[in-house]
């Protein structure tokens, strides 16, 4: 799987070490989760995460940890996503 950013609203986590992350779903559904900061892009608003799928202009993305929503893989428009370069 391929890994990519997704673009995202942060927030302060629960702890020190840790991000509140928002977006949107496929189909407009506010996702949220927490995870630890090793995980976000702070300064670009951007979420770590992995590529399961591509149809058409949407992407099937894992997450690196279950949303509070209670997913762990989500469909958010290609729009959203960048996928990192390998080195």
């Amino acid at each position: 799987m391929n890994e990519a950013w997704l673009k995202c609203t942060l927030s302060k986590g629960m702890f020190p070490d840790e991000s509140g992350v928002t977006f949107k779903s496929g189909n407009g559904e506010d996702i949220s989760l927490f995870c630890f900061k090793d995980f976000v892009d702070a300064g670009n608003s951007r979420l770590r995460v992995k590529i399961v799928d591509r149809q058409n202009q949407w992407v099937l993305v894992r997450l690196p940890v279950d949303s509070l929503n209670g997913f762990g893989i989500v469909q958010v428009a290609e729009t959203e996503v960048k996928e990192m370069q390998v080195i």
